[in-house]
């Protein structure tokens, strides 16, 4: 089967915002809730907004907002100011009073009878995405003002970050705060709508595996929703009054079974909870890196040193003028276009990584640091023979070949000259001594090589040093993970120090992070599951060739994701089980790959806290549906995992996912025959964000 096609998604997306736009009339005010702002942008350019009548735009937690709308609109004609604000169904309570109170602000000028001048009238709306919030709503109701406000719905759910990658873009660390602290439903809820979207676009999924109780939750909704459409179905069918049933669905009622799995062979669901460690340590993939030292959105956006972005320039010069670099973003003001910001401080500059222009990036973001140097090495070699080939050129045609080349060399040279600078600043700070103490213990206490003694002593001393306090704090849940918990007189004694050398605020931090399960003291009650799983999974690789892997080990230089194992445990069984090592049994041609679910890995997962899941979307009739399937599908090019096309495979992660992560997964991907992975998420998490989801 061919592969899902994303693209799709983000121009129904584009369609279905536009013609909400298009059905507010007028030329119009965007204010947007801050958590939308990735989204927006990667959904819909400044200029498309423009040309269907987005004239500003505001955060919706500007300050003065009522104020800076007033003056965007002074110098509009005389008549009614369109106001729309664009806000998520899960919105906050705080957003969600913003938007009441500005509403009630501009009613309330377009009701003043002060007489001094002709009061502007302001015609507002709302857009909730990806449906009706209820909560909002009930906000607004409570301020009066429902009456006077249109709403409208921007039904999308996953936003496309790659090809091969979707996001609900949740806030809050990728929706971790909410899914894993707050046990907030919603989060689950929204994420089972976005599956069954998915579902109604594609086909039922063939199989839906999950591990952890989030996956339980949302398979229970998904299984719950199927078993709703199925009653209302047999309903429209069986009526005897009313308009009779529409062909569709007679034929979705008769044979959706028949065509389960046909588009997704396989749904893995994982919940962040069974794997918290991973996020923690440091990710070692170029684009891993990045997201640890700067932080990167859902967009693709981060904010670097200015002399990374811009390259030192002759003032003189005609260049000093333009703009040196393909990857910076223009836009006329931060409050006009604040989803695309160019200049953020004088020493620094937002740039998009992995732009159309930089096609460099989508080569070397996945690999392990270590091996970026040779890339672009090898890149500027092979750039510096392309520009040798001016000497060679003798013809008018030859000349003008070389001329038609020098563009994309150009371009290409810029890129170059960003990388290669970026790299260096990451290498500057990775030859730091604090940063290596840090990758030592992280790395020591992994693969439990380094008496804990000295390893607390290590954390101790970076305590003392007031080392940065969101890595002390991964650094302590990290050896809570591994070990079981710290003895409790030693967590004490850390919690002590901490509180004495950071602050007391964190207090609430270190509870929240008990409620996690990341940080807790040593007790008989809670076994360590985490030794058999290092052992049994092989998260441990000591020999490994980072420049050529043969394993997902590479991501953490020696560590494999535990979740990226347990996705292997479901669908590439004899990757986990022989490695590179035995290729014997490997699923051919001949013998295409099925969804088999956990069978064969039950006695390595069940020790991994969480619930298993593991639910086959067909019925007793399937079999015997058999013949039917073939005759109705017969004009299909091949049947999954056969012939040139893969069987599709959607791996979900509830509670967000790393870069690191989308890398070995990839990997796995890439180096199948027989499968294709679609990566899909709540969001984008790092140990910053999950320890910044913890902190008051």
């Amino acid at each position: 089967m061919a592969p899902v096609d994303t693209k799709a998604l983000k121009d129904e997306a584009l369609d279905s915002l536009l013609a909400t736009l298009d059905a507010i009339r007028g030329r119009k005010c965007l204010v947007i809730d801050r958590s939308l702002a990735s989204t927006l942008s990667l959904i819909a350019s400044y200029g498309t907004l423009q040309e269907h009548g987005v004239e500003k735009m505001f955060w919706l937690d500007s300050p003065s907002l009522v104020q800076l709308i007033s003056a965007a609109v002074t110098s509009s004609t005389s008549g009614p100011k369109y106001i729309t604000f664009l806000v998520p169904s899960v919105a906050s309570p705080h957003s969600a009073a913003l938007v009441a109170s500005t509403a009630q602000q501009l009613l309330n000028q377009s009701n003043s009878t002060d007489g001094s001048s002709t009061s502007p009238y302001y015609d507002i709306s709302v857009i909730q995405t990806p449906d009706r919030a209820p909560d909002l709503v009930a906000v607004l109701e409570n301020a009066g003002v429902l009456g006077d406000i249109s709403l409208h719905i921007w039904p999308i759910y996953f936003v496309p970050l790659a090809p091969d990658l979707l996001s609900l873009n949740m806030p809050g660390g990728g929706g971790f705060r909410d899914a894993c602290l707050a046990n907030v439903p919603s989060t689950v809820h929204h994420a089972a709508a976005a599956i069954q979207d998915i579902q109604q676009r594609y086909g039922l999924v063939g199989r839906i595996t999950g591990k952890g109780r989030g996956a339980q939750e949302l398979v229970d909704i998904l299984l719950r929703k199927r078993e709703e459409h199925q009653t209302n179905l047999s309903e429209a069918v069986s009526r005897q009054t009313g308009p009779p049933p529409s062909v569709n669905d007679i034929f979705d009622h008769q044979y959706t079974n028949i065509f389960s799995g046909k588009n997704i062979e396989q749904l893995v669901v994982i919940d962040r909870q069974i794997d918290p460690l991973t996020p923690l340590l440091t990710q070692l993939t170029y684009q891993g890196l990045i997201e640890e030292f700067y932080g990167v959105t859902e967009s693709g956006q981060v904010e670097l040193p200015i002399h990374i972005v811009t390259p030192p320039q002759n003032k003189d010069s005609p260049q000093a003028h333009q703009n040196s670099s393909p990857l910076v973003l223009t836009s006329d003001s931060a409050e006009q276009h604040p989803d695309l910001v160019q200049n953020l401080t004088v020493d620094s500059k937002k740039v998009t990584l992995g732009s159309d222009n930089d096609q460099l990036f989508a080569t070397i973001k996945d690999t392990n640091f270590s091996t970026v140097g040779h890339t672009l090495n090898k890149v500027a070699r092979q750039l510096q023979s392309d520009y040798e080939l001016r000497h060679e050129a003798k013809t008018v045609n030859q000349i003008k070949a070389f001329v038609g080349k020098l563009g994309g060399l150009q371009s290409l040279h810029q890129v170059l000259r960003f990388h290669t600078a970026l790299a260096e600043e990451l290498m500057t700070t990775l030859r730091e001594e604090e940063f290596n103490k840090w990758l030592e213990i992280q790395q020591n206490l992994v693969a439990d090589t380094l008496d804990l003694t000295q390893i607390h002593t290590m954390i101790e001393d970076l305590i003392d040093r007031a080392s940065n306090p969101a890595m002390v704090l991964r650094l302590l849940c990290i050896d809570s993970v591994c070990n079981g918990g710290i003895k409790e007189k030693e967590l004490l004694h850390f919690k002590r120090e901490f509180l004495q050398t950071y602050g007391y605020q964190h207090l609430t931090t270190f509870e929240n992070l008990e409620t996690l399960g990341l940080l807790f003291p040593r007790h008989p009650s809670k076994p360590n599951w985490f030794p058999s799983a290092r052992k049994q999974l092989a998260l441990i690789s000591e020999q490994q060739d980072d420049m050529d892997p043969s394993d997902i080990a590479f991501t953490y230089s020696g560590y494999s994701p535990l979740s990226v194992r347990i996705v292997q445990a479901a669908i590439d069984k004899d990757a986990l089980f022989f490695g590179t090592k035995a290729k014997r049994g490997a699923p051919t041609a001949a013998a295409p790959w099925k969804a088999v679910g956990w069978k064969g890995a039950e006695a390595i997962l069940k020790n991994i806290p969480g619930p298993r899941v593991d639910e086959v979307q067909h019925d007793e009739l399937f079999l015997r549906e058999g013949k039917l399937r073939k005759i109705l599908t017969r004009n299909s090019p091949t049947p999954p995992g056969s012939g040139p096309h893969k069987a599709n495979i959607i791996v979900f992660y509830i509670g967000g996912i790393t870069y690191a992560e989308i890398a070995a997964l990839r990997f796995i991907s890439e180096r199948s025959d027989v499968f294709n992975i679609l990566i899909a998420t709540t969001g984008l998490i790092s140990g910053d964000k999950i320890i910044d989801a913890a902190s008051p």
